[in-house]
Parts: structure tokens; sequence; C-alpha cells
């Protein structure tokens, strides 16, 4: 999948990255005089509400085909269900096999392997959430740990036996399994790898067939369970996408606080502001923007700068804290698998002159904006509906499909891919080139950053904020 950038993108079956070029000198076009208003800017708005929860729930309701009662109900279940997956996988280890949202009632589900040893454990968390009338439990085969080892090894087979984005992998906890996808660029030979496979699991077979030159992926956990393993033949957004062309002709920025979803640019190429964030040092809140780690790719160095149209000028950022994109790397950066890249925002850039946690929802309000505060982080579940925003593109809304995707996302306009590991998967919120790195959000709630995808058919991926702070320690400022 290409990018978001305006450098490309490719999904593990090749996705499309949403960076975007930035345009001939690079900066934003000069602004009118400090104090003054450049033509279609409008002054902030007041953050009353601070989400607009009746359109929010009237979008659900549309996309959804209910009734606006019935998505304000099921709206307010994901509000309160925040942390409750981080809960119930410390609660039950082992027996833990997954959360998410009903896509017929709007209910939560909490999976285990042992239902008898661990109800009381999920319902004693459920009550803590006012979700004791709202949450089933379900009983399934393999655990979270079994699908993730699965995975692993199914990442293995991908990586070592499929051409560059002819496949990807994906955990799909509604249905207890483990997914690969295969692209229409696949080959033929690569396309019957995958049905005998196939067949090896169906018949229940724990070792490859003799001869096969890759590793096998075993059908049961050491305490013997069977593992749901399915191999789905994915035509849809599996294959490579061309590399988006041109610039970014709108820019979409704010006044400070910096807010995600805001055009920003290197003088190479442009992107959309994730968050505004956080790292604490000596009991300090130090600011940095989040955004997509391929917006670094190439460009280490480069200072970051966004337009403000109030004061009519353009303001640096800053330079790149350090940011992870697959195996390229910034300085000092996780050894992990991600696409997350964060800026240091220093405390005397003109961006820190106010800090707080927003978002600017381009096309939500009838002014062509409106600004939503965040009020905490969570990681994203399957059946979650939500937005996204960015600075090329009006919003779009939609609902997570898988919550820990692997997907190769390339190539960016240096020619590199990343493999990029959990990522979550979206049907209808999609966006286009500049998009890269913008925030996806339920609510008030950050759950992801913007990566790859096209909004020509399939899903499109994010990577989980919460990464950013597990693996960059740097957390969502609400």
């Amino acid at each position: 999948m290409r990018p978001l950038v305006t450098t490309a993108c490719a999904l593990a079956a090749a996705c499309s990255l949403l960076l975007s070029t930035a345009g001939a000198a690079g900066a934003a076009p000069a602004g009118p005089p400090a104090g003054s208003l450049p033509e279609g800017v409008a002054r902030p708005q007041p953050l009353t509400p601070p989400v607009p929860a009746t359109a929010v729930a009237e979008r659900y309701a549309a996309d959804r085909h209910v009734t606006v009662d019935e998505a304000t109900r099921r709206l307010a279940i994901q509000d309160r269900a925040n942390g409750l997956s981080v809960e119930l996988r410390e609660a039950l280890g082992g027996a833990y096999a997954g959360t998410w949202f009903d896509e017929d009632d709007g209910n939560v589900v909490a999976a285990t392997t042992d239902q008898a040893a661990t109800e009381q454990a999920i319902t004693e968390v459920l009550d803590r959430h006012g979700l004791e009338d709202d949450g089933t439990i379900v009983e399934v085969p393999s655990s979270r740990q079994d699908l993730e080892a699965a995975q692993a090894d199914l990442d293995l087979l991908v990586t070592r036996r499929f051409g560059r984005g002819h496949a990807w992998t994906a955990i799909d906890l509604v249905r207890n399994r483990v997914v690969v996808g295969i692209g229409k660029d696949a080959t033929a030979d690569e396309r019957a790898l995958l049905d005998a496979r196939r067949a090896a699991w169906a018949k229940g077979v724990a070792d490859a067939p003799a001869g096969t030159p890759f590793p096998p992926v075993g059908d049961r956990d050491a305490a013997g369970r069977t593992r749901t393993v399915t191999i789905v033949l994915d035509e849809l957004g599996g294959s490579a996408v061309a590399p988006p062309t041109g610039c970014s002709t709108t820019y979409k920025t704010c006044d400070p606080p910096l807010r995600g979803g805001t055009y920003m640019d290197d003088t190479h190429h442009a992107c959309s502001v994730g968050y505004l964030g956080y790292w604490v040092n000596a009991g300090t809140k130090n600011p940095y923007a989040i955004t997509a780690g391929h917006c670094m790719v190439g460009g280490s160095n480069h200072s970051w700068s966004a337009y403000d149209p109030v004061a009519g000028s353009t303001y640096v950022l800053g330079s790149p804290g350090t940011w992870r994109f697959g195996s390229s790397i910034g300085t000092s950066a996780p050894a992990v698998n991600r696409d997350i890249g964060i800026i240091q925002v220093p405390y005397t850039s003109h961006w820190t002159n106010t800090l707080a946690g927003w978002i600017a929802m381009w096309g939500w309000a009838t002014s062509g904006w409106s600004t939503w505060q965040l009020t905490s982080q969570d990681i994203a579940v399957p059946g979650e509906y939500g937005c996204r925003t960015g600075a090329s593109s009006n919003f779009t809304c939609g609902t997570v499909l898988y919550q820990s995707q692997t997907i190769t996302v390339g190539p960016t306009d240096t020619g590199q891919y990343g493999d990029i590991g959990n990522m979550f998967s979206v049907t209808g919120a999609c966006g286009i080139p500049g998009d890269s790195g913008g925030p996806f959000v339920d609510g008030g709630k950050a759950l992801g950053i913007a990566s790859a995808g096209s909004c020509a058919g399939g899903p499109f991926y994010y990577q989980h904020v919460y990464d950013a702070g597990a693996y960059f320690g740097v957390w969502v400022w609400l």
C-alpha cells in the first residue's frame, strides 16, 4: 500500500502512502499581515461541546441504518469501553481472546478460551466500566496469544515466499482466526502455494508437506488447543497502487494550539499532524507532534513547519525526534516494525504558546471545520466506529475491521518499503495523498495514525497511536 504522503505505500499486498509532495518551494503560501484573516479563514470556534455528539450519532445512524437514539446508545457504550481491552488482557492472561463491538447491536463482546474460569473476572471488569448490561462473554478455541503466534509464523511465510506487496496477514478477532490476504499482483505459483497450505490446515496437518521450502504453521499450541487459521484469497486492496502524483493544492491549518489533522511540511514533503503529544522528562511534559514514520524517510535532518492563518505566517514546528518505518529508523528509534514519527516542538516555538489536545475535523460543520477536544486514548477494537481527518481531504468515518494487521507499505519517493505490524484496518474512513499521519478518533478518544490505503476500494490502514506511547514514550496531550 502506498503511504499517505506523496511518496508512496504498499500493502503486504501493497498500500498507498498518504504523504504529499510539498509545493514548489515547499513552504505554505504567504499570508496577509498578522492580525487579519485570509479569505475563507474563520476565527477559532469555541469548544462547546468539545465533540459534536449529536452530529456523530447522526452520521453513525446513516452509516449503520439505525435510529439516532440507537446510535447515541451505541456510541455511549464505546465511550465507556475506553481502556477495556487492556484491562481484560491483564485480568485474563493467556485465556484472553479479544474484545470487539458487535455490529448487530453495538454491545461489547469479551472473548475467552475458558469461560467457566474467567467469567467472574470479565464481569468485574465490565462492571467497572458500567457495561454490566451491555456486554457479552463468548468462549472461543484460540487465545489472542495463539493467534499472534500463528500470525508471526505466517508473516515468515509471506516474507520468504511472496513478492513485495503480494500478500498480507491479519488477526480476525471476531471470527477467532488468522487471515492471509492475497492481492491481484500475486503470481499463479503464489496462489497455488496458499491453496496447498490451506488444504493442509483444513486436514489438521501439523507439518508442511514434504519438500515445501517454507516454515510450517503449527495447528496446535503448547496446551494442545487447535489454532483456527484461515486463509482468504482477498482481491480487494491487495495489489500495488500507483504512487500518488502532483502536489497538495489546498492546505489546512489553524492557529495554536497545534491541532491534529492540520498541514505541515519539511520543504520536501507534506503530511498531516496526527496529535500533539508529550514526553515526560524530570517531571516536565515536553511537547511533540505525532505523525506517520514514513513522512520522515529521507528527511531525518529536515525541519518541519506549519502555517498559522490567523497570524499570517509560517512557523517552525521542530525537527524529527525519531521515527520508525519498518526497518528504516531515525536516531535512537525503538526496534519495532511500526510507522510512527515524532517531532520535538520546543517551548520556544510559536506552536507551544497554547497547549491542548485538539483536532481539526475538516468539512464537519457549515463553516467548513470543527474543533474536537481529545479526552482519552485507547486501542481500536473491531466493530468500533470512528472518523479520520487530514490536511488534504474532509473527514470520513468508518468501522474498524481487523485490530492487528501486518502489511507492506511503500515505496516511498526514495524507493523504500516498510513491513509494518500492529496496524488496524477500517472500512469507510479513507484518505488521499497529504493525509498521512492524520488522526482517527472515536469522538474524543484518540485511536490511530493514518498510514496507507486508497479510496478506490478496500480498507484503509492506521497505526495504533497507543504504540507511540508504548514504544516511543510519547503520549497524546489531553
